[in-house]
């Protein structure tokens, strides 16, 4: 996926907290070994997009995306709040699907409500930030917009 006009844009660099409550920029590493189990650079658009895609079934059948979105079982029939990558919740009664990433300089949350048909994504550069507590801000003022 493409995000047209993202050149256009200035990145601020990604941060970390000082000891003194200031920032510093974060440790530059190579992240190429997450590439090949799945660890994506990514846009907000991009990320909607993709999930959207789930959504829409454009890159997976109602099947495999019912079995992806399942939560697992363990051995002894325990069931988990875990499908096939995916967090399977609730979030105020709906149904929720989920995944968030950190990595060095970052933090991310995607959220799916699929039975809205909704997408959320929120990205940091900042990588102490509390991306749940994010999230949760950011779907409450629009799950609570979208039912006056």
């Amino acid at each position: 996926m493409r995000t047209k006009g993202a050149s256009s844009r200035i990145a601020l660099p990604a941060m970390r907290p000082r000891h003194d409550g200031g920032c510093l920029n974060s440790r530059q590493v190579d992240l190429g070994y997450k590439w090949g189990g799945g660890g994506l650079v990514s846009t907000v658009i991009d990320l909607c997009s993709f999930a959207n895609a789930l959504l829409e079934h454009r890159l997976l059948s109602s099947d495999w995306r019912t079995k992806m979105w399942s939560r697992a079982r363990l051995r002894d029939g325990r069931e988990i709040s875990y499908g096939l990558g995916w967090g399977v919740t609730r979030y105020h009664g709906e149904r929720l699907i989920s995944h968030n990433g950190a990595q060095q300089g970052s933090r991310t949350s995607l959220w799916i409500l699929p039975e809205r048909g909704v997408v959320i994504a929120v990205l940091t550069n900042y990588e102490s930030h509390d991306v749940n507590k994010l999230m949760n801000s950011f779907a409450d003022a629009w799950l609570s917009a979208k039912s006056l």
